[in-house]
């Protein structure tokens, strides 16, 4: 995800008021102690922004990975149930081991889309551990 124009736009210009600042450090400004001063909290401050805002487009891009992986797990609860009662109970063998096999895949099917998304509320757990509405539903 692209950083927005209006973050662009701050950028640019505190690269150009950093850089109007160490012209007038190399050129002995008077007040050359404020100027240095003052960048270097402007450049932290920069820098904080900056990892806040990659943060939150962290936090963005895996919460709606999470939400995808859910909503294609809810859409297929209904298609899991129906093929967990078809057909009728085998009577033969071989009927009883394709119904094994088929059931033993279904369950793997299921157990798959569930650790994923398992692993993407883990992930936002992970990233955001003070998120209350995450408290109690994954266990640490």
């Amino acid at each position: 995800m692209s950083p927005p124009l209006s973050f662009q736009n701050v950028y640019v210009n505190i690269n150009r008021i950093m850089s109007v600042g160490n012209r007038l450090l190399e050129s002995g400004h008077y007040a050359s102690q404020q100027i240095q001063q003052i960048s270097g909290q402007l450049e932290q401050e920069w820098k904080a922004f900056a990892a806040a805002l990659d943060e939150r487009s962290t936090l963005l891009e895996m919460s709606a990975a999470f939400h995808l992986k859910v909503d294609q797990y809810m859409g297929n609860v209904e298609p899991w149930c129906k093929a967990c009662g078809e057909g009728d109970l085998p009577s033969e063998l071989q009927d009883l081991e394709d119904t094994i096999h088929h059931h033993t895949g279904l369950y793997e099917h299921i157990t798959t889309a569930y650790s994923e998304v398992l692993w993407g509320l883990q992930s936002l757990h992970i990233l955001v551990p003070s998120a209350h509405v995450l408290k109690g539903l994954v266990s640490d």
